[in-house]
């Protein structure tokens, strides 16, 4: 990958698509932190990178190639993984998704039934869930037991069987025998509801210190380049052939 691409893809604002993590760029929620350290970053192998080329045009001086290639692979790898955690997360979001079914069958009182959206259900509805079907709501089981795969949602791979009276979670499928449910939370409300919920709010939320690091990263950026710069000055005028060295070590 040519050099400046590299430095491009560490001040990428935007997280990558699919599995494109070859340029992973900034990947905090708000990107403050991230980018301010990504400038410092992309700064130091820059002019690690010039005075490198000097050296190796004079013939003479010390080179960072090695050093240089080092620290993008690991910065990279550390990225990658994270990218990774994050589309891992995601997929777990879509996995919800898919749980909540569209439809619900639901029982009037005169014993009939319909399709209906299950986003129109309410406490209080009955509902009918067939064997291999999700349960659209949470609800309480009102006529013959039977057994509900909860591990979408519990994670226990064994189906747990459910007598009348028990509570069944929305997205859990019934394995056995049509079921009938009384509707006690429908919609966001539901079991299923508020774990996507959760999942949502812990992908787009960002921890305290994150937003603190966001706050004073503009300052140590602006503290770095100053002794950077206060550096190369000084040793410009006492040993210029150190000022690349002095320099690099600050960024």
């Amino acid at each position: 990958m040519p050099f400046c691409n590299v430095m491009a893809d560490f001040c990428h604002d935007d997280p990558p698509q699919g599995d494109d993590t070859a340029s992973v760029g900034c990947m905090s929620a708000g990107g403050g932190a991230s980018n301010a350290g990504s400038m410092v970053l992309v700064l130091g192998l820059v002019a690690a990178w010039i005075g490198s080329a000097w050296s190796t045009l004079r013939g003479s001086g010390p080179v960072y190639f090695d050093a240089i290639a080092m620290l993008i692979f690991f910065v990279l790898l550390a990225r990658t993984i994270e990218s990774r955690a994050r589309l891992t997360a995601a997929a777990a979001l879509d996995v919800f998704a898919t749980m909540r079914p569209s439809l619900a069958r639901r029982v009037s009182e005169d014993g009939s039934e319909a399709d209906v959206a299950a986003i129109d259900l309410e406490p209080g509805d009955l509902v009918r869930v067939r064997p291999g079907e999700l349960a659209a709501a949470d609800g309480i089981l009102l006529e013959r037991a039977s057994t509900f795969d909860e591990s979408v949602l519990t994670g226990d791979p064994w189906p747990r069987p459910r007598q009348p009276g028990d509570e069944v979670a929305a997205g859990s499928v019934n394995l056995e025998q049509p079921a009938l449910l009384r509707v006690t939370r429908a919609g966001d409300s539901s079991t299923l509801g508020e774990i996507q919920r959760l999942l949502e709010r812990g992908l787009a939320s960002r921890p305290a210190s994150a937003e603190l690091a966001d706050r004073v990263a503009g300052w140590i950026v602006l503290a770095v380049l100053l002794v950077s710069a206060g550096t190369a000055a000084w040793w410009a005028v006492h040993d210029p052939g150190r000022v690349v060295a002095a320099t690099v070590a600050v960024l």
